[in-house]
């Protein structure tokens, strides 16, 4: 069975699921910024219907949900109607939580209220402290987080790319010297590496929608089999994901479904740098020895710091001490001096 753990940051706790030992899944929870959790329901009442969205706007209390719809509008959906929603996506930045109906609320109840909370760290077991190497593992998988570059281990690399509309996975020989000299040899070699890198980071980083996957030398026969084996078997989780054939030009398509944010997304918000910035601010303050550090931060993560429900100031006050000037640029994340 899976076990989960817990790396507490200033502003935020990161939970970690371990298969082997090892760190399969990664979950970012952000204090103070959005109450809603997938799986959560809520006596919401209905405040407007946009029929060109196909949706309707639900109030939850503290916030609202959208609860889309096709074809015509369904007859429990009448604005001020009370219904009972589960909460199937977080809201995320400028995004609301997204809600499906699951019934009509009971009159004896509340409206809005919340009925069934979910923990943030959702359906996975109760975390137990991440110990110190551990803690250091997932610090090194949220600074990775983003990059469009990763080495493979006998040589060679992936490059990842996020589109609006899918994710590429490209696999580059370059760099490599393992895998023998006869070429279709190497190139297999090289897929399934890739593969079960591959598929480590899709899980990893919690990547969704259609990915597509550019394998080396067109694979075909059992080579092509065999790495969508490697794929089906490694992406095996409770998250529907559909792999489809390599094609003919080396192609393997994967529609993997949404649940939750993805680890990329989340760590390029203003929200994540300002909580890198202020984590990483408290470590130089303990060695600060009376200097007045300035941190120079992107002008969004200054905005959101200024705007946040935690009181992060008074957390560094009386947790660590220190003084420090907070000052807004337009560089793209944030530099402590």
């Amino acid at each position: 069975m899976p076990e989960t753990i817990i790396y507490p940051r200033i502003g935020e706790n990161i939970y970690a699921s371990l298969e082997d030992g090892k760190i399969t899944e990664i979950r970012i929870a952000i204090q103070n910024i959005s109450k809603t959790r997938i799986g959560q329901q809520y006596y919401a009442r209905v405040k407007t219907i946009d029929l060109r969205l196909s949706a309707a706007f639900i109030d939850l209390g503290d916030e609202q949900a959208l609860l889309q719809f096709k074809g015509k509008r369904p007859s429990y959906l009448i604005e001020g109607k009370a219904i009972l929603v589960e909460i199937t996506r977080e809201a995320f930045e400028e995004k609301l939580a997204a809600a499906t109906y699951i019934g009509d609320a009971k009159s004896s109840v509340p409206c809005p209220s919340l009925i069934k909370d979910i923990p943030e760290y959702g359906d996975w077991g109760e975390p137990k402290p991440a110990t110190a190497e551990q803690s250091e593992k997932i610090e090194n998988i949220i600074e990775l987080a983003g990059q469009k570059i990763y080495p493979l281990k006998n040589g060679g690399n992936i490059a990842i790319e996020r589109t609006r509309a899918l994710t590429t996975i490209d696999i580059d020989a370059s760099g490599r010297n393992a895998g023998g000299t006869n070429q279709i040899n190497f190139n297999h070699k090289l897929n399934k590496e890739a593969a079960f890198e591959i598929a480590r980071l899709i899980r990893l980083y919690n990547l969704s929608g259609l990915i597509v996957v550019d394998f080396v030398g067109a694979p075909y026969g059992d080579s092509a089999k065999e790495l969508v084996e490697i794929l089906q078997s490694t992406l095996k989780s409770n998250i529907k994901c559909e792999i489809l054939p390599i094609s003919k030009f080396g192609i393997c398509e994967i529609n993997r479904a949404r649940k939750g944010i993805s680890i990329n997304e989340i760590c390029n918000t203003p929200a994540q740098i300002a909580i890198n910035a202020i984590n990483t601010l408290a470590q130089r303050l303990e060695t600060a020895k009376r200097k007045i550090l300035e941190v120079r931060i992107n002008s969004s993560a200054h905005h959101f710091l200024q705007n946040w429900g935690f009181n992060w100031q008074k957390y560094l006050e009386e947790k660590i001490g220190g003084r420090f000037n907070l000052v807004a640029t337009n560089i793209e994340h944030y530099e402590i001096y």
